[in-house]
């Protein structure tokens, strides 16, 4: 931890534009994160469209599916999540820049030559990740600023704390939900969106947000008493800032660790779920469904057998 503490600030002290990539802080950044969101999204559509066409002896999706498909990986968020708090789609308000990035990602990546190859070229490849989880990030910490501003707090709890840390949770998961339905998107349990939503927005909102709870207070104690953070704490003007950069460095990093080129999809940076699953025994059901499963399967299997020996009675 002092190794990774002591690199980072080395890195800040000699580039301190590093600090504003993070903080999307530069000349065009809106526009390069939601071009090279668009092509994330894209990408994964191509693929998944060239495994079909392989399948299916070169049959693949409609060009309008594999286009509409990739504008709801990318932006389904900020399509429906809007409407959670009962403002316009962000699709229809600001879409126009949104469609732009979308069609043109889609148009070289199908259909130019060379355009899937481009995008696959390993240092773009990164960019692309690099920009779009940067995307996603600026997308939790902006939800739970606004959700703070709208939800009131209750007689508990001098902030709201749920619905902030929902709001923000849920921005990562309504596209895949329109997409895919509920029970499809959950079936494997909890997805890396909703992780990623739900511990980082809790983070980011506590740290930020709650100013005068005892959560936020001891949040913020823990991290600024742990050894050597001070060295990158100096780089920041505010708790804000810091919260920003941090939700930021987490959700690039591990977005590249998840590239196949390092450690795989399978990566999970958060093994206090599987952790907590088994501590709380959340899965305890599965095995007596399985077995009562079981005993359902024997029991077809033996009543054929007691029909025919009626039958060869009645025959004799």
């Amino acid at each position: 931890m002092d190794v990774l503490i002591e690199t980072l600030s080395t890195i800040w002290s000699e580039f301190p534009g590093f600090i504003d990539l993070f903080k999307s802080n530069y000349s065009w950044s809106q526009e390069n994160l939601n071009f090279f969101m668009a092509v994330s999204a894209v990408m994964a559509v191509r693929a998944s469209d060239d495994k079909l066409r392989k399948s299916q002896n070169g049959k693949g999706n409609p060009w309008m599916y594999n286009l509409t498909h990739s504008l709801l990986i990318g932006f389904g968020g900020g399509t429906f999540a809007p409407l959670l708090f009962g403002k316009p789609s962000g699709l229809l308000s600001s879409g126009d820049f949104v469609c732009f990035c979308s069609f043109v990602s889609y148009y070289i990546i199908f259909h130019l030559p060379f355009g899937y190859d481009i995008f696959s070229f390993l240092p773009i490849k990164i960019w692309t990740t690099l920009s779009s989880q940067l995307f996603k990030a600026g997308g939790i910490c902006s939800y739970t600023t606004i959700a703070t501003g709208l939800f009131k707090e209750t007689k508990y709890y001098p902030i709201p704390i749920m619905g902030p840390i929902l709001a923000a949770t849920l921005l990562g998961n309504v596209g895949p939900i329109f997409r895919l339905g509920w029970s499809k998107w959950f079936e494997k349990g909890m997805p890396a969106n909703f992780e990623n939503g739900l511990y980082l927005g809790t983070f980011y909102h506590l740290y930020v947000n709650d100013t005068t709870g005892i959560l936020g207070e001891t949040l913020r104690w823990a991290v600024k008493s742990t050894p050597n953070v001070n060295l990158v704490l100096d780089f920041f003007e505010s708790d804000a800032e810091f919260a920003r950069v941090f939700v930021g460095v987490y959700m690039v990093g591990y977005g590249i660790l998840k590239m196949p080129e390092f450690l795989g999809p399978r990566f999970n940076p958060f093994p206090a779920s599987p952790i907590l699953v088994k501590l709380l025994n959340l899965n305890s059901r599965e095995k007596k469904v399985k077995k009562v499963e079981k005993v359902k399967k024997v029991e077809k299997m033996s009543t054929p057998a007691k029909s025919k020996k009626k039958k060869s009675k009645k025959e004799d």
